[in-house]
């Protein structure tokens, strides 16, 4: 890895010059910060920050970039995943990327500065590649988690096209003759690069049904509720069942039904067996957050082979 010092000899000027420069602190000519600042991106120079104090013994620490902070899944991933290395004496240090490309990439710069042994993260975007590659060439793992943007790195997902595939095929085998999917959007990534896809499954089952059914897709963006825009959308379509792709847009919509009685009939099956959707006796996509925890750890930590893996996980329908 380079250091504060290789980028100060390179771009002829004192290691405390390229410190100010890097940290935006104190006085720096325009001209000499345009150097520092490609220098640094020449050599993948990464400022240490606040990491400095993590270097020693950094080596046992894994690194997770949490994409959806609201998510209570993730959670439920987190804690069976902190159990599982902490018998290895390893220690977890989570980040959030909250679906931008740039707190992406910051939390890329952190963890790497930090020396983390493996990044494991949930791309938001096909365009930190850069950041994926220092990782790689300091000998970071790094490991997707969920989707799968670089088709050349290790990556676990659930098979959410399935997922989505059991739920309208419960829906139209109830009598729903308009099942909905309420899917997220990602604004970083090209929907043909995120793989598996809850609307292909879910175009499966209605193309199944041997019925004439309008597919219905609400792309919910994620970055916050988007009530007005759901609630149009239900109102000019008339679904009469609903899949929804997280517990958050579950949350959403359940919230919109206690809100207008017009939809109070609709029928609604929610991505995440959490515990409110157990709890409210609601039919759920189950993905084995186990299954995710022991894939990761047979990644990290006894993987031999340099090829990259892809390892995709079953949900199953949970009726009720």
């Amino acid at each position: 890895m380079a250091t504060l010092k290789d980028v100060a000899v390179k771009a002829g000027v004192s290691a405390a010059t390229v410190s100010r420069a890097l940290r935006q602190i104190g006085y720096v000519s325009t001209e000499t910060y345009d150097k520092v600042t490609r220098v640094s991106k020449e050599l993948k120079y990464i400022a240490d920050n606040n990491a400095r104090q993590l270097r020693q013994g950094a080596s046992n620490i894994i690194g997770i970039v949490v994409s959806d902070i609201g998510n209570p899944f993730y959670s439920y991933i987190l804690s069976g995943f902190e159990a599982s290395i902490k018998d290895k004496n390893y220690m977890m240090l989570v980040s959030y990327s909250i679906e931008d490309a740039e707190t992406e990439r910051k939390s890329f710069e952190t963890l790497i500065a930090a020396k983390v042994f493996a990044i494991i993260f949930t791309p938001v975007c096909n365009t930190n590649r850069d950041m994926v590659e220092i990782a790689l060439e300091n000998n970071i793992k790094a490991i997707q988690l969920y989707r799968q943007v670089y088709k050349d790195i290790d990556t676990i997902v659930m098979d959410d096209e399935l997922g989505a595939y059991l739920a309208a095929k419960n829906l139209i085998e109830n009598g729903c003759r308009s099942p909905m999917l309420i899917d997220v959007s990602c604004a970083g990534i090209n929907e043909a690069d995120i793989f598996p896809r809850r609307s292909d499954g879910y175009l499966k089952a209605l193309s199944e049904a041997g019925k004439i059914i309008e597919p219905l897709i609400f792309k919910h963006p994620m970055t916050g509720f988007a009530e007005k825009e759901l609630t149009d959308f239900l109102i000019k379509y008339k679904p009469d069942g609903v899949i929804c792709g997280t517990s958050i847009v579950g949350l959403e919509f359940l919230t919109l039904q206690k809100k207008m009685s017009q939809f109070s009939d609709i029928k609604n099956i929610i991505f995440d067996d959490i515990d409110w959707v157990k709890y409210m006796n609601i039919t759920a996509v189950s993905q084995p957050a186990g299954q995710v925890v022991d894939s990761l750890i047979q990644l990290i930590f006894d993987k031999n082979d340099e090829s990259p893996a892809f390892k995709k996980i079953a949900p199953h329908l949970i009726v009720r």
